[in-house]
């Protein structure tokens, strides 16, 4: 008998959400338009998993496939949910600039838990507004500047390997060292901690966060995690065991522990006039300013927030400077023009307390931009989610609704772009000849990177030190193409084998 009743009950269950999906997979029509045909129970996840197989697991690819078959503007199915995916750059401009007031929230990632969670990158528009306002004031130009220090010194450490390699000529992994780099000093600036990541492969601080960072969960890794995508209707029966069983769990709370306790020193004899100058120091500082209800940053949201900072300051700067390095080293000519410029200017290298005139090199600038458009370090974390119904562009969309950018589908676009699988800085010297929304490795809006300022400072005075310095060249071991992995989100190069000399 209870036999019965259980299947019963579950097979109940399994007609309802049929229908309930019945239902959500009529809203692409109602919205006119076009998609690959959903699966009742997956939606269009399975023709997406056989199409990443053979698109060497990027799904951008895949969207940029189908905007070609559907559409510049189409939609498709994660199990019940519709997701607008469009390269269409009013649309997107209206989605996250004209109407942000209507597209203000990210879509929630059922397994996106802990500190990120309640961190600025997905909380929901009252508390993102809060936090974005106090936040803000610690990226500005001038605080910025006064960082440069930090980073050049981190800087110097990767100069002294490279001499190492160019005095034994061999060919080595430069991504790993990038890693290291950006890890140290983001390290210094969040966290407040020296690292030595740079020269120690098995320093705490870099375990701890490559583990964080590996063992991330996700549909391909967690059945969990995949049952809450299918089905979020059961969703959430399944979020404690996604939360507290994932490894990343325990990397998570020894950085956690770590961060709490520099937080919590630094609060019992902060001081605004004190020696450290780095973003906890500015946080710190903020939290003793109320906004305008009279709330306070609190010690946790600090924390929360400086795992922001980590996973906005590691892997995506030095995945930017990894593909650059790449580049420069196959077009020999554009490196030659970088080495000129910087030579030509070496006292704003060199000059570390006014770090951001570094900024201001204009082929400098050409070659970040350019490189951050052929290799966008973020493919697919420009979504948003409808809070209230709206008609942009004679799309209406209603609340709830999902809208992402196929941020490879604008970048490779020839509408966009003439030539545009080729490396070619010179195409943004003249930044007013593109629309703003055709270049977005940051995303764009209000909703944008908060650290976009302080990675473009990292990424120009790392480059320019190093290209001062070093010519960088493919070796024997050198890869072409270049190996990339995509987890749907980021895409990083597996290794950037190359040899360097001095200049």
């Amino acid at each position: 008998m209870l036999v019965e009743v259980v299947l019963g009950s579950v097979a109940l269950l399994v007609f309802v959400i049929y229908l309930h999906r019945q239902k959500c997979h009529r809203i692409r029509d109602r919205m006119g338009l076009n998609g690959p045909s959903p699966n009742a129970f997956l939606g269009n996840l399975g023709q997406l998993g056989v199409e990443m197989k053979k698109n060497g697991m990027l799904m951008a690819k895949v969207f940029t496939k189908w905007a070609d078959e559907f559409g510049e503007t189409f939609g498709y199915y994660s199990g019940p949910v519709l997701f607008v995916v469009s390269k269409n750059l009013d649309l997107i401009q209206g989605v996250l600039v004209r109407r942000f007031d209507c597209f203000t929230d990210r879509m929630k990632m059922p397994f996106i838990s802990g500190a990120l969670s309640e961190s600025l990158l997905f909380v929901e528009h009252s508390k993102w507004k809060y936090m974005r306002s106090i936040l803000s004031p610690t990226f500005t130009t001038g605080k910025i500047k006064k960082m440069t220090t930090t980073v050049a010194q981190k800087i110097d450490k990767v100069v002294k390997r490279l001499e190492e390699h160019s005095i034994t000529g061999e060919s080595f992994d430069i991504f790993e060292i990038y890693k290291g780099m950006t890890l140290d000093v983001i390290a210094k600036v969040a966290f407040g901690i020296d690292s030595n990541c740079i020269n120690d492969s098995n320093d705490s601080f870099l375990n701890h966060t490559r583990q964080y960072f590996n063992d991330q969960p996700s549909p391909n890794k967690n059945i969990s995690v995949m049952i809450g995508v299918l089905f979020p209707e059961i969703g959430p029966l399944f979020a404690h065991y996604w939360s507290y069983t994932a490894e990343q769990g325990k990397s998570e709370k020894w950085l956690f522990q770590v961060l709490m306790e520099v937080i919590k020193e630094r609060a019992e004899t902060h001081n605004s006039k004190s020696e450290y100058f780095d973003t906890l120091k500015l946080l710190l500082d903020q939290s003793h300013t109320a906004d305008e209800n009279g709330r306070h940053l609190t010690h946790l949201e600090i924390a929360n927030n400086c795992f922001v900072f980590l996973l906005a300051g590691y892997e995506t700067t030095s995945t930017a400077l990894a593909f650059t390095t790449w580049l420069l080293a196959k077009n020999q000519d554009k490196q030659d023009l970088l080495s000129e410029e910087v030579k030509e200017n070496p006292l704003r290298i060199c000059q570390r307390k006014t770090g951001t005139t570094v900024m201001k090199l204009p082929y400098l600038d050409a070659v970040f931009h350019e490189a951050t458009r052929v290799f966008p370090p973020v493919t697919f974390f420009v979504n948003r989610t409808c809070t209230q119904d709206c008609v942009i562009e004679g799309l209406r969309f209603e609340k709830g609704d999902q809208f992402g950018v196929n941020v490879l589908s604008v970048h490779y676009d020839p509408e966009n772009w003439s030539e545009p699988e080729k490396f070619l800085p010179e195409r943004f010297i003249n930044k007013k000849s593109y629309h703003a929304m055709s270049w977005m490795p940051f995303g764009a809006g209000p909703r944008n990177c908060i650290g976009m300022r302080f990675a473009e400072m990292e990424f120009k005075f790392a480059l320019a030190k190093f290209m001062m310095d070093f010519r960088i060249k493919f070796g024997p071991d050198s890869e072409d193409p270049l190996p990339i992995q995509n987890d749907g989100v980021l895409q990083n190069p597996r290794r950037v084998i190359v040899q360097v000399e001095k200049r």
